[in-house]
């Protein structure tokens, strides 16, 4: 396990059904605080907007876990956050909660090209064109019991804001494509194979 990874995760003894309503509770003030007020970086109407959709997405965005305990899930999901490039930015144990970012580019040719065409025509500068962006990766992990069995619940949402090149937002909006989700899932289960091996 990564020496960042494992000195944010800390140790974490929450198991399916130990943990109380209260705890709980609080867990959940504390994620909405976080989201909230980690500096601008998780803006909250996205998080409060509903969607017809929601159900298929949240069903891309869910996996279900068993044997396994829930430090070994935050210390994997971390690792495979990494693999995709992630920088882990918050690890909150006590309630299951791993916040993540990455920036890239956002430079579309196509757009860029057009953006200079009008400007030429108009006989101005050309305007400024979308050049970067932020994805923030925000995954929770929550006791669950099914048919008798104890278990986690692990769900990951992506977001993306995208700057221009004068550095203003030109727009923000979740992300829901189903392989990037998928090869989240594969990478944290390959990671959870591999520190089984090492126990």
């Amino acid at each position: 396990m990564p020496a960042a990874i494992r000195s944010r995760v800390g140790e974490s003894t929450r198991t399916p059904g130990s943990f109380a309503r209260g705890s709980r509770a609080g867990g959940m003030v504390l994620v909405v605080m976080a989201m909230v007020g980690c500096q601008g970086l998780w803006p909250a109407h996205d998080y409060l907007e509903l969607d017809e959709d929601a159900p298929t997405w949240r069903a891309t965005e869910t996996r279900r876990f068993s044997d396994v305990t829930e430090q070994r899930l935050l210390a994997a999901s971390g690792t495979a956050l990494q693999d995709l490039g992630f920088t882990v930015r918050r690890t909150h144990a006590e309630v299951g909660l791993v916040m993540a970012s990455k920036r890239g580019s956002a430079v579309n040719p196509v757009q860029v090209v057009g953006y200079i065409a009008i400007g030429l025509m108009a006989g101005q500068g050309p305007p400024a064109w979308d050049e970067e962006q932020e994805v923030r990766a925000s995954l929770l992990i929550m006791p669950e019991r099914t048919g008798g069995e104890d278990g986690f619940r692990v769900r990951l949402t992506l977001q993306r804001e995208v700057f221009n090149t004068d550095g203003n937002t030109t727009r923000m909006e979740p992300i829901h494509d189903p392989d990037i989700f998928q090869r989240f899932f594969d990478l944290l289960g390959t990671s959870l194979f591999y520190e089984q091996q090492q126990l």
